[in-house]
């Protein structure tokens, strides 16, 4: 079956609108009566943040001023303006990982299928929807939306998403190292070096503006006093977001902590099977590891100045999908029905996560691999009575 452009980009966002909302009903959201709630966590900042007119002073919540602010301008009750920020965010998010797929495999249905595979990754689709308060579902659209505008050499587009990127998370702007790395035709290339410094230049400025009129008052004794203790903790129950405090309580713990437990969580239980997927077709990743290379080193630098490890790894995602799908085509390239195997696999991927805890355990992984193989079983059999049929015929 073929589809015109505008018809498949139709049926993707239904299809995206769909996976969204089955997420959001099977998701038991952190409202101001879910028991997560009271909890010192950072929703209490952007809360905050949204009714008092940007009125706050705990780094770095307080530069991450936009989503606070868009929740504050939207007609509705406060709560349902951050949640339609996150779910249009998902939506959106998967829309243009589909939009990422048509470039990078250049077929409609391994492109639904990496935007299927985004929605079977809870920490980047189900966990945001849980936590609707955070800024983490519209930085990973900005992210998403902002590879889409490099692979299609869309600068303008880019530009606005970094101004915006400025204004809402820092890690956006790790998108600068991905528009040089993806672009440039040797290590040093001086024509992306001057394109990127250009580039960077407003939305840079933005970000240290930012900095400088909000400034951070985590240390002052009086302005901590004035906020409930919700609002005065960053990290391990302390206000301190500062350098020194960074690398000595944070970084130095999680280096002299390091396991291969820890290992384990930041790749294969952020992103399940398809971490395990990725390593699957070495021609797909010779293509485009190089490219996407600086853009994972800084995500992954980003767990020695956070505890939230998986919400800040999962940005990397798009990279691991894309190895992911092709990783599937290698495994089912010599078996019947290779594109609607990729979708059935990658859907089957979803409905494990989507009947799973928030949270999900590792058996869901594990459930994730049985699938797989039985399905790949499956097939085989399929294949081999196909063959020996057409071989006993031809006698």
């Amino acid at each position: 079956m073929k589809f015109n452009k505008v018809s498949s980009e139709l049926i993707v966002l239904l299809v995206s609108i769909i996976l969204t909302v089955l997420i959001y009903l099977k998701t038991d959201i952190m409202d101001y009566n879910h028991p997560h709630f009271k909890n010192p966590w950072d929703h209490h900042k952007y809360l905050w943040m949204a009714v008092n007119n940007l009125d706050f002073h705990i780094a770095p919540f307080c530069w991450r001023i936009f989503v606070p602010l868009l929740a504050s301008l939207l007609p509705f009750e406060i709560s349902i303006n951050f949640q339609l920020i996150a779910l249009i965010s998902v939506i959106l998010t998967g829309f243009f990982i589909f939009k990422i797929g048509t470039i990078v495999f250049d077929n409609f249905y391994q492109s639904l299928s990496m935007m299927v595979a985004y929605f079977s990754l809870g920490f980047a689709t189900r966990f945001v929807i849980y936590d609707f308060w955070l800024v983490d579902a519209f930085a990973i659209l900005l992210i998403t939306s902002g590879t889409y505008f490099i692979l299609s050499k869309n600068d303008l587009a880019f530009f606005f998403v970094l101004i915006i990127g400025a204004l809402t998370k820092e890690s956006v702007l790790f998108l600068l190292a991905l528009y040089y790395s993806l672009q440039a035709e040797k290590v040093f290339d001086l024509r992306m070096i001057k394109k990127t410094l250009i580039i960077s230049i407003v939305p840079v400025t933005i970000f240290i503006l930012v900095r400088i009129l909000i400034p951070a008052m985590n240390s002052s004794d009086n302005y901590l006093q004035t906020l409930p203790e919700q609002l005065r903790l960053v990290h391990y129950e302390s206000s301190e977001y500062n350098l020194d405090y960074l690398i000595n309580e944070v970084a130095l713990t999680k280096i002299r902590s390091f396991s291969l437990k820890f290992l384990y969580q930041i790749t294969i239980y952020t992103f399940m099977i398809h971490f395990i997927l990725s390593f699957s077709h070495i021609p797909v990743i010779k293509k485009w590891l190089p490219g996407f290379l600086p853009f994972l080193i800084l995500t992954y630098l980003q767990i020695f100045f956070v505890v939230n490890d998986e919400r800040v790894v999962i940005i990397g995602f798009i990279p691991i999908l894309i190895f992911s799908i092709a990783g599937l085509q290698n495994i089912f390239s010599k078996l019947p029905y290779q594109n609607f195997s990729i979708l059935f696999i990658n859907f089957s991927f979803y409905l494990l996560v989507l009947f799973s805890g928030l949270f999900y355990s590792n058996w869901t992984i594990i459930r994730q691999i049985l699938i797989l193989i039985l399905y790949l079983t499956i097939l085989l059999v399929i294949s081999f009575k196909s063959r020996a049929y057409q071989t006993i015929k031809s006698i």
